[in-house]
Order: C-alpha cells, then sequence, then structure tokens
C-alpha cells in the first residue's frame, strides 16, 4: 500500500490509509491483530520531511518512506508533486502515479492492482 500525504494528517487520506492497513491486518495477522511487521513489510509512505514522526508512528519502515520538501505545495497547489491545483481544469496526478505503479507492483507481490482516490473521478491514465 502506497500512502501519499504532505503532512500525513489530512483526515480524508488518513481515514483511507487507516481503514487499508486495517484490511491489510484483518488477512496477514492473526486473528486481524495489529501487526507491526505487516504494516513495515506492506506499507511505503511519500510524505514532506516534517511528516516524519507521524510516518514512522503509522509503522511505515525508514526505508520505505519517500520524503520530499516541506515547501513543495500540497493537493491543491501549483507546486504541488501530489495534486496538480485545485481548479477543474487541472490535471489530477494520483491515477498517473497508481498506473505507472501498477505492473511493479503486481509482478513484485502477485495481487490485482487497488486505488483509493482522494477525489473522484478516478479514471485510469493509458
Amino acid at each position: 500500500m502506497v500512502v501519499v500525504s504532505k503532512t500525513f494528517t489530512t483526515a480524508e487520506t488518513m481515514l483511507n490509509a487507516r481503514t487499508l492497513r486495517q484490511w491489510l491486518w484483518d488477512r496477514m495477522s492473526p486473528g486481524g491483530a495489529p501487526s507491526g511487521a505487516v504494516t513495515a513489510a506492506h506499507v511505503v509512505a511519500c510524505a514532506s520531511e516534517s511528516a516524519a514522526a507521524r510516518v514512522a508512528a503509522f509503522g511505515v519502515r525508514p526505508d520505505r518512506f519517500f520524503q520530499f520538501w516541506d515547501w513543495v505545495g500540497g493537493r491543491y497547489s501549483v507546486r504541488g508533486v501530489l495534486g496538480g491545483g485545485g481548479d477543474k481544469g487541472s490535471v489530477n496526478t494520483a491515477p498517473r502515479v497508481f498506473t505507472f505503479l501498477q505492473t511493479p507492483l503486481m509482478t513484485l507481490y502477485l495481487s490485482p492492482p487497488l486505488c483509493v482516490c482522494h477525489e473522484p473521478p478516478c479514471e485510469p491514465f493509458f
């Protein structure tokens, strides 16, 4: 699972992340109990440098934490690496990122792709 959040505090993003982490635990931990080992093995994060403590608290290993600078804009910023701007004419980059990662993730983990998007519509990019 890839969690992408600049601050690791956005309510909707973290609700999705916690829900999917529990989904992983339900399928990979005895009795669905919280498992640091499952989280460490199956979750990576992309967040700003200042979110490091929150990323670690979520259970992401340091070598699976991909950092970017704090000055980089968030999801509604023109300078944002995560969203692509907030106006209706902007291009959302999340579907492109997931499409790009889909084949290597399916190959490595032999599992079907799963995309939980922040905002509809979530359409694949080809």
